[in-house]
């Protein structure tokens, strides 16, 4: 059985690969299954990398962990284990640093958390508020070795490639039917301009300036730092 618990390509990690089948991972009673609780805990330090090279984490994520320590019986060790298989161990020591210097659960790999923290509490509770997505954007065409905030980039954004499009929840339709990849761009413009019109609107008047230039090359560096590139 296969089953994909992450969506989107975490960096320069394994993550999602690796999570593709959770559901053979799961133990079973009867039709009824739940993660084995260290694999689960693995699973949840992969979110909060993937919300960093997406869109954004928040201090909400943060609180998953530390209960998963607190109350849950997870084992940092054995998590460990789990997320170098992943790509994710150098992020997952930080996450684990910053959990016990937040809540007194985790261990302490004495590595700086600073920038870390500024970034968890600086965008909301989910990491998602007053955020620079046209930063994001730029950032994720620096990874890709392209550049950044060119006409290009407002064309990949409009109509990106049928790989990126048929992991998308509401174009899962195409998967399998390339030929449709057309059809899905123009889906894809309307559903956009009706429910996300001002987050597509403020990304594409932002791509280019030199704010945006700035931001984008500055969390490059930081992911660097981290891990996740």
């Amino acid at each position: 059985m296969i089953t994909m618990i992450i969506n989107g390509k975490i960096g320069a990690s394994d993550a999602e690969q690796f999570f593709e089948s959770a559901a053979d991972k799961a133990e079973y009673n009867g039709f009824c299954g739940e993660l084995e609780v260290n694999y689960h805990l693995a699973y949840i330090i992969a979110h909060i990398a993937h919300h960093f090279a997406f869109y954004g984490a928040g201090i909400k994520l943060m609180c998953d962990v530390a209960v998963m320590l607190k109350y849950c019986g997870a084992d940092v060790d054995k998590t460990l284990n789990i997320l170098k298989e992943a790509g994710l161990e150098q992020f997952s020591k930080l996450i684990f640093t910053l959990c016990e210097k937040w809540f007194g659960v985790g261990r302490d790999f004495g590595i700086d958390t600073e920038k870390t923290e500024l970034f968890l509490l600086g965008y909301g509770a989910f990491g998602n508020v007053n955020r620079n997505n046209a930063a994001v954007i730029e950032r994720r065409e620096l990874e890709e070795g392209r550049n950044a905030g060119s006409f290009a980039t407002r064309l990949r954004l409009l109509f990106p490639p049928y790989e990126k499009m048929k992991d998308i929840d509401y174009l899962r339709f195409i998967e399998n039917r390339p030929y449709l990849t057309p059809f899905a761009w123009v889906y894809r413009l309307f559903y956009n301009l009706k429910y996300k019109r001002s987050f597509v609107t403020s990304s594409v008047k932002a791509i280019g300036s030199d704010e945006t230039n700035s931001e984008a090359k500055e969390e490059l560096g930081y992911f660097k730092e981290i891990g996740l590139l």
